[in-house]
């Protein structure tokens, strides 16, 4: 997520999509891309209940742009503004502030996902002369004497008509390109099926688009998953499809770029005009054609070669533990542990090989079933045929996954999957004697040794009575295991915490050099980012923790992995009084009155600590050349 102050250059009208939702799609530049690309860099906006939620713009104006999420292909940028993420302010030159938005009767802020989620406001103010609105005022001045320049030494001529239609690589197709999305193409069909009203084609030029469903099916090459369009082939189109066979080459004409509900980008074709077969053997016509040929054969060079698997299509076994940010597509040995299909969001799974990752969620569900499995279960959604493919999976037994891709959260960074298309890609494995089978045993019974070593249960039985859990350690069993990383629950009280006042509990840091920015600026000082660029606001935030026995540790509550703060966003809180009593809610039931006797501290004043006692889940890291702990997540001790 980035944020960016321009100039609007166009702007389109708003649209409602496919899906529901309101659009708006504009094109902003400022001084570092006006030479290159003068139209500057495509805005495209969302919101799911507001059109005035959003951004109202003009052009010529300036706009400040909030939490934009940026994607490069083919050498262009273009931005998306979600609507849970994008904030914006359109700024008035002849006040210096920030124009008042147009709200028509809608709530300036509101709770989202019908209230069960955090306040948001797509409404941006900016401090009064901050750095923000400094820039603006510099970027009005430099499009003034621009469009000065321009009016004395250019003579504008209009000319009337539609748009004509571009032959395009897929890399370039866009639905918001003129005239309406329609362009040409020249393909070549990998598969299709067919129906009696239309027939679905799957082709490719060799260019990837990001917009596009990336396809997960066995007859797809990995490589190419990102190169392929989908088109739905609809009347005289149709008729043409029938007899389109894969491996050969095609010009497709009348080809409309459109969002799908799931917003990825696919084709439509209506009309069988111009649509033709091409012959590789004749090329001295056809420029697109060699084209597109001399890219498949730099594909084809540059594919390893098949593993030991004998099949192309077919991705490397991967454990859990081996999966990082680089991996996009695996196979991989599981055992399941839960199926559920009636979830609001889409038919889900849960599988692990007891195998330990950072990357995966601390806690996936508040339910016995994965009791003890922290960071080492995934949830995989189901899309496409796999859902009804998967109705007779049975909890408990092992399964080989393929083609299964992986995704991360944009908020957290946790790593999830998704499986989709036609074939069959969860199979059962009922030779336990395999080599793959095999290593998810070792890996499991490696897992209860572990559990067993640090205290911990299979499962979590009922408190009889006040005393501790069996599946409870004790803060000096944590303190002098030898094991990095590793979890353990404790059952202890909050005696203190850092920083003294928790108005600091956040600070400000600078993504680019990794150093905190110093509290007298807003932006690194270091990096010369004048715009805040690279300034992200993170919690810097410890307990000091006691048992029964009076041993003490200290642990952080800083890490994306902490449950206790994963809905409250780190912000300036001594600023944000909003965000400070979100962020106090959430301390209180641990704290109890140890703001109080912070505040007595400051008096000289004495005050005995009365807080609860609460379960701890813990998670212990090297640190450098030491030992750190953070707190993932708490409940309280019945017992207390």
């Amino acid at each position: 997520m980035i944020n960016i102050i321009g100039v609007v250059t166009s702007v389109n009208p708003v649209k409602k999509t496919r899906t529901g939702e309101w659009s708006r799609s504009f094109t902003v530049t400022d001084p570092s891309k006006f030479e290159a690309t003068p139209n500057g860099t495509t805005i495209t906006c969302f919101q799911k209940k507001y059109p005035e939620w959003l951004p109202q713009v003009k052009q010529h104006d300036v706009v400040i742009l909030r939490k934009l999420k940026i994607a490069e292909f083919q050498g262009e940028l273009k931005a998306t503004g979600f609507s849970d993420k994008l904030r914006w302010a359109v700024y008035d030159p002849n006040t210096h502030w920030i124009q008042s938005p147009i709200k028509g009767g809608v709530p300036e802020k509101e709770a989202l996902d019908d209230g069960l989620s955090y306040e948001f406001s797509p409404y941006w103010e900016p401090i009064q002369d901050s750095a923000e609105l400094r820039y603006c005022r510099r970027i009005v001045e430099w499009w003034k004497l621009l469009q000065e320049h321009r009016d004395r030494n250019v003579t504008t001529v209009q000319c009337f008509g539609a748009a004509r239609k571009q032959h395009l690589l897929i890399s370039q197709a866009s639905p918001d390109l003129p005239p309406n999305g329609y362009f040409g193409c020249t393909v070549e069909v990998l598969q299709k099926y067919s129906n009696n009203a239309a027939t679905t084609v799957y082709v490719t030029d060799y260019t990837s688009n990001p917009h596009v469903f990336p396809v997960q099916a066995a007859w797809c090459p990995p490589e190419l998953s990102e190169c392929i369009l989908q088109c739905e082939m609809w009347d005289g189109a149709h008729t043409i499809a029938r007899i389109m066979n894969p491996g050969e080459y095609w010009y497709l004409h009348n080809v409309r770029a459109k969002w799908n509900p799931s917003h990825y980008m696919e084709g439509k074709v209506n009309l069988a005009e111009k649509i033709s077969q091409l012959d590789e053997t004749k090329l001295g016509a056809q420029p697109y054609l060699r084209a597109l040929l001399a890219r498949k054969k730099e594909f084809e060079e540059s594919r390893k070669s098949p593993a030991s698997t004998g099949s192309p299509h077919i991705f490397p076994d991967i454990l859990f533990q081996d999966v990082d940010q680089k991996t996009s597509f695996l196979t991989c040995t599981i055992e399941l542990l839960h199926a559920d299909f009636h979830s609001q969001d889409g038919p889900f799974i849960y599988v692990t090989d007891y195998t330990f990752n950072h990357n995966l969620p601390a806690t996936v569900l508040p339910v016995d079933w994965v009791h003890s499995l922290d960071y080492r279960v995934l949830r995989i959604k189901l899309d496409d045929a796999q859902a009804s493919n998967s109705q007779d999976l049975t909890v408990g037994s092992l399964y080989t996954i393929r083609n299964l891709r992986i995704y991360r959260c944009v908020d957290t960074l946790s790593a999830y999957g998704r499986l989709g298309g036609e074939d069959r890609l969860i199979t059962p494995l009922h030779d336990l004697s395999t080599r793959h089978a095999q290593t998810l045993q070792r890996n499991k019974e490696k897992w209860q040794r572990e559990i067993m070593l640090t205290g911990l249960s299979m499962s979590t039985p009922p408190l009889d009575g006040p005393g501790p859990r069996p599946d409870v350690s004790t803060i000096q069993q944590a303190l002098s295991s030898p094991a990095h990383p590793n979890m353990f629950r404790i059952v202890a009280r909050a005696v203190d915490y850092f920083p003294f006042c928790l108005e600091d509990a956040c600070v400000l840091r600078c993504t680019k050099c990794k150093l905190d920015v110093p509290p007298s600026f807003k932006a690194c000082p270091r990096c010369g980012d004048m715009m805040g660029a690279y300034s992200r606001w993170v919690y810097c935030l410890y307990l000091r923790l006691r048992d029964k026995a009076d041993q003490e540790i200290t642990v952080s509550l800083s890490g994306k992995e902490c449950t206790l703060l994963r809905d409250v966003a780190p912000a300036d809180l001594r600023c944000d009084s909003a965000a400070f009593n979100k962020f106090f809610a959430k301390l209180s039931p641990i704290l109890g009155n140890l703001k109080n006797v912070h505040q007595a501290w400051l008096k000289n004043e004495d005050k005995v600590v009365e807080s609860p006692q609460m379960f701890f889940s813990l998670e212990r890291w090297k640190v450098g050349g030491g030992t750190g702990y953070t707190l993932l997540s708490c409940v309280p001790f019945e017992g207390s």
